[in-house]
C-alpha cells in the first residue's frame, strides 16, 4: 500500500512540474516613449520602426513568450505589476524613463531598452546599478540607501534604422538573448527536485569521512540553510 502511495505521489508530482514548465513566461511589456522617431534637428526619419513593429518582431523571435502589452502611465504600471506579482516573470520598459523609476525596481527580472538616442537623457546608469540617485542617499524605493538586488539589464534599439544592418540586428539580437535569460530563470523557479530522506529531521548530506563526524552536532538550521543555498 505504501509502494502505491508512493508511486501515486510521484506521478502527481512529476505531472505537476511539467504543467508548471509547460506555461509561457510572461513579460510584463511598457512602452515610455514614442520610440525617438520625434523630428529634432535632424528632421523626421525616413523610415521609423513602430511599437506594434517591435512587439511583433520580438513574438516571433522569442517562441515561449507572452509579452503582457501594458498601455497606460508608467506609475500605474508599476501599481499593476507591484500588486499582482505572481502574474508575471519579469519586466520589459521599452524607452526613456524619467522621474518615476520604481517600474524597474519591482524584484522581478528586468530589462530597460534605450531607443537610440534616448540613452543621452533620461536614463542613468547610476540608478539602475544602485538604486540611488547620483549624489543623493535616498532610495528609489523605501527601505534603506542600498539596492542590493539589482535585476536590471539594459539594451538599445535603433527603430530610426540610422545604424547599418548588421549593427541593428546585433542590437535587436542581444535584446532576444536577455529575453531569454527571463525565461531561463521563470524555469528554474518552478523546477522542483524531490528529496528523500528516511525521517523529516534527518540531516541532509550529512557524512562520516572520519570516525566520530556523523555523530558531530549540525546547526539546528542546517536544512534550512542547505536547501537555500542549493
Amino acid at each position: 500500500m505504501k509502494k502505491i502511495l508512493l508511486i501515486i505521489s510521484l506521478t502527481v508530482f512529476f505531472c505537476a512540474g511539467i504543467l508548471a514548465q509547460n506555461r509561457n513566461t510572461r513579460v510584463f511589456t511598457i512602452f515610455t516613449s514614442a520610440g525617438c522617431g520625434c523630428t529634432g534637428s535632424g528632421g523626421a526619419p525616413l523610415t521609423f520602426i513602430t511599437h506594434e513593429q517591435v512587439l511583433q518582431s520580438l513574438i516571433k523571435a522569442c517562441p515561449g513568450v507572452d509579452f503582457i502589452e501594458f498601455k497606460g502611465t508608467i506609475t500605474k504600471a508599476f501599481n499593476e505589476v507591484q500588486n499582482n506579482k505572481n502574474n508575471y516573470d519579469g519586466v520589459l520598459i521599452i524607452g526613456r524613463v524619467d522621474n518615476d523609476y520604481r517600474l524597474a525596481f519591482t524584484g522581478l527580472p528586468t530589462i530597460v531598452v534605450y531607443n537610440l538616442w534616448e540613452f543621452q537623457s533620461g536614463h542613468h546608469y547610476q540608478i539602475f546599478a544602485t538604486g540611488k540617485v547620483k549624489e543623493n542617499d535616498k532610495n528609489i524605493l523605501e527601505g534603506g540607501k542600498n539596492y542590493t538586488d539589482v535585476k536590471i539589464l539594459t539594451a538599445q534599439l535603433d527603430r530610426r534604422n540610422l545604424c547599418s544592418p548588421e549593427i541593428r540586428e546585433s542590437m535587436f539580437n542581444d535584446l532576444v538573448r536577455k529575453i531569454s535569460l527571463i525565461k531561463a530563470l521563470k524555469e528554474l523557479r518552478e523546477t522542483r527536485i524531490l528529496m528523500v530522506k528516511s525521517d523529516k529531521d534527518e540531516i541532509i548530506s550529512s557524512v562520516n569521512y572520519k570516525f566520530g563526524d556523523y555523530d558531530q552536532n549540525y546547526p539546528a538550521d542546517h536544512n534550512e540553510r542547505y536547501l537555500k543555498n542549493f
